[in-house]
């Protein structure tokens, strides 16, 4: 059986920033042709969220905001509207 890769909050921060004020990544490394340094990061693409593939595996952006900021993917669901973020 393949173990599930999880990304932990330390290979996040080497491949994006992510700016409190403004609520938006942008890529610390060049990953491929599509993402430079200093690059907003992710996008929509026909999704009702904001998605970012880091490392060829793709996450909600919320789910990452969390993760830079307490160094663990949540446990409860994540109620993301825009202002204010809790976990229930």
């Amino acid at each position: 059986m393949i173990k599930e890769i999880v990304l932990t909050q330390r290979e996040l921060k080497s491949w994006l920033t992510y700016d409190l004020v403004t609520g938006l990544f942008t890529w610390a490394k060049t990953a491929g042709s599509r993402a430079r340094i200093g690059q907003l990061a992710g996008g929509t693409r026909g999704h009702s969220y904001h998605r970012i593939t880091v490392n060829k595996r793709t996450y909600p952006t919320h789910l990452l905001v969390w993760l830079y900021i307490y160094r663990e993917f949540p446990v409860k669901h994540i109620d993301h509207k825009i202002g204010r973020a809790s976990c229930r």
